[in-house]
C-alpha cells in the first residue's frame, strides 16, 4: 500500500494540471456486440495464482491502471521475476504512468484490465482507439495485439510516441492475444470504420509476448489482410512456421538476455524461416530481456520508427 500512496501522490498533481501535449489525439474505448470474447481467465491460472483473482478485480475496478501495475510488480515472487528486476520495472511503469496522466486524451482514457479480467465470458467485445487529429482513410493503420495480463494503457501509449500520426486499434482478448480468434480482430477494425465513419487503409500488424504468438497466427491465416508484420518479444510459433508467406515485410525484435534467444530457440525459428525463402528482418537488443519496451525505450522506439518506414 506504501507503493500505491506514493505512486498516486505522484501522479495527482499531473492529473490535476491536465499539461498539453504536442499531438492532439482522441483515445477512444470501442465496444461491439461479439460472440467471440474469451473465456473467464479462471481456469488458465495455476491454483496459486488463481486465490488472488478476487482481489486483482477489486483493485482493477477501485484503483488507478498504474497502482494495480504497481501491486502487481510488488509480488515478484508470484510473477516469478527477481525483486531487483520487479522494483526496476516499477519504477519505470511508474514514470510511463506520469506521462501518460500528463497526456490530454490518455490521461482520462477508459483501461482495458476489467474487460480481459471479466468473472463471465462478455457479450460484447472491447478494444481502445487511438485516433489523431486529422486522421482519415490514407492514415497508417497499426492493430497491436497485448501480451499475458492484459491490455494496458501504456502499449497504447508508447505506440502513439512511436506512431503518432497513425490510428492505433489495440483489441483486448482475455489474459492475452495470444489465441484471439482472426474474426475477432477483424470485428474490432469494422467496429472501428463504424466509429470513425471512413475505412481503415489495410493495417501493420504488430504483437508484444505472448500478443506477438497471436499476431504471427492472424498474419499466417490473413495475410492478405495486414500490410506487414512485427513480432515483439516473441517468435514464430511452430504452427505458423510453413504457413508465414514469402515476400512479405516480417520483422522480429527481441531482448539478446531473453530466455528463448538465449536458448537458441529464437534463431531455429528464424533460420527455419530463411531457409523456406521467406525474407524478413530482425534483432536483438544488447543486455535486454523479456522487458524491452520498458528498459530499453528508445532503442525499441526508434527501431520500431525505422522498420515502420
Amino acid at each position: 500500500m506504501i507503493f500505491v500512496t506514493v505512486l498516486v501522490g505522484r501522479l495527482l498533481p499531473a492529473l490535476l494540471a491536465g499539461t498539453a501535449c504536442a499531438q492532439a489525439v482522441t483515445v477512444l474505448p470501442l465496444s461491439w456486440p461479439t460472440k467471440l470474447a474469451a473465456a473467464p481467465v479462471d481456469a488458465e491460472l495455476e491454483d496459486r495464482v488463481r486465490q488472488w483473482l478476487p482481489a486483482v478485480r477489486l483493485a482493477v475496478r477501485t484503483l488507478p491502471e498504474s497502482a494495480v501495475i504497481g501491486l502487481a510488480l510488488g509480488q515478484a515472487e508470484l510473477l516469478g521475476l527477481p525483486k531487483e528486476q520487479a522494483a526496476q520495472l516499477g519504477r519505470l511503469v511508474s514514470r510511463r504512468y506520469e506521462r501518460i496522466a500528463q497526456a490530454p486524451g490518455f490521461n482520462t482514457a477508459p483501461g482495458a484490465l476489467d474487460y480481459c479480467l471479466s468473472e463471465t465470458r462478455p457479450a460484447s467485445g472491447f478494444a481502445t482507439l487511438v485516433v489523431p487529429a486529422g486522421a482519415n482513410a490514407r492514415s497508417r493503420t497499426v492493430v497491436f495485439l497485448h501480451g499475458y495480463g492484459g491490455s494496458f494503457l501504456w502499449y497504447a501509449h508508447f505506440l502513439h510516441e512511436v506512431y503518432p500520426d497513425a490510428i492505433l486499434l489495440l483489441p483486448a482478448y482475455g489474459l492475452s492475444g495470444a489465441t484471439v480468434p482472426a474474426a475477432y480482430v477483424s470485428e474490432a477494425r469494422r467496429a472501428a470504420e463504424q466509429r470513425l465513419g471512413f475505412p481503415l487503409a489495410r493495417p501493420q500488424l504488430a504483437g508484444l509476448s505472448a500478443g506477438g504468438f497471436g499476431a504471427c497466427r492472424l498474419f499466417a491465416a490473413r495475410p492478405e489482410e495486414y500490410a506487414s508484420l512485427t513480432v515483439l518479444a516473441a517468435y514464430p510459433p511452430e504452427d505458423t512456421l510453413r504457413l508465414l508467406a514469402a515476400g512479405r515485410q516480417i520483422r522480429f525484435l527481441a531482448g539478446a538476455a531473453e530466455g528463448f534467444v538465449v536458448e537458441g530457440v529464437w534463431q531455429q525459428s528464424l533460420d527455419f524461416l530463411h531457409r523456406r525463402g521467406v525474407r524478413f528482418d530482425a534483432a536483438t537488443i544488447p543486455g535486454a530481456d523479456h522487458f524491452f519496451l520498458l528498459t530499453h525505450e528508445q532503442i525499441s522506439r526508434t527501431w520500431l520508427q525505422r522498420q515502420g518506414e
